[in-house]
């Protein structure tokens, strides 16, 4: 297991410090002490990777991730270990490839002929075990819906063609119950925020990217085998619709940008 140095709550601000307390108090509803330290330790270790990352539009980088995993286990009351873990290191591999392979000796060594981002896969594995290392690297790779660095860069790539690559693979990498969980409550995080993007062209562009999203999500949500309380999953919904009505008033207001490319 990741063992941090003093478990450091650097990167963090008034509100981060706040979650993390808040996310400490709910692992105290965790029977298991080991899955609790396992959660934590994956907490820490994204505070230490992201706490020097840009900030985003809604606060520092490690926020994020806090608020990511603090909605699966009080939002969505889910205490699935190896989910926490990954909410906590969700974007780690995608973001800090080359800061985890720091941290890793078995990387140093220069018989070692992996790339940093499977070495980084690697280390999770190590530290935080098979499940965890799974989901993270659904989240990443492109089959979570994340374009190829071909298709990010094709010449000339249309709106509605980047947005299409984008989201193509998304209904099967959430078939996973566990990615699921990751998955929404990262989309929740940043599609809910669209209002404090202050760039237009940037707001109008992922305003068209979450409308897509918005009823594979809804329509996953609604599945039995999501563990969410019944009232939590009618609430998340709730959310979803106005967030995606917010989303088409955007599109509306800058509808002659439909053309824009990447």
């Amino acid at each position: 297991m990741y063992e941090g140095s003093n478990l450091s709550e650097g990167g963090l601000d008034s509100v981060g410090r706040h979650i993390l307390s808040e996310i400490k108090g709910a692992l105290t509803h965790i029977p298991d002490q080991k899955a609790q330290g396992k959660i934590l330790q994956a907490v820490y270790l994204g505070i230490q990777l992201h706490q020097n990352q840009e900030s985003r539009v809604d606060g520092p980088y490690p926020n994020h991730l806090l608020r990511v995993t603090r909605r699966i286990l009080s939002g969505f009351e889910i205490q699935d270990p190896d989910v926490l873990a990954a909410a906590a290191l969700h974007d780690s591999v995608e973001d800090q490839a080359d800061t985890i392979v720091t941290l890793y000796p078995v990387a140093q060594d220069p018989r070692n002929m992996l790339t940093a981002r499977e070495n980084a896969f690697d280390y999770i594995r190590q530290h935080f075990g098979e499940g965890t290392e799974q989901i993270v690297r659904t989240v990443t790779e492109e089959g979570s819906g994340v374009p190829t660095q071909d298709e990010k860069h094709a010449p000339r790539m249309s709106a509605e063609d980047y947005i299409a690559v984008n989201i193509k693979h998304l209904p099967e990498a959430i078939r996973d119950v566990r990615v699921f969980y990751v998955k929404l409550s990262d989309f929740m995080d940043n599609a809910l925020q669209l209002g404090h993007i202050q760039d237009q062209k940037d707001k109008y562009w992922y305003a068209r990217k979450y409308e897509r999203a918005y009823p594979i999500y809804r329509e996953r949500l609604r599945e039995p085998d999501v563990e969410i309380p019944a009232d939590k999953k009618a609430s998340i919904i709730d959310r979803l619709d106005m967030a995606e009505m917010y989303a088409k008033d955007v599109i509306a207001q800058y509808a002659d940008w439909a053309g824009y490319g990447y």
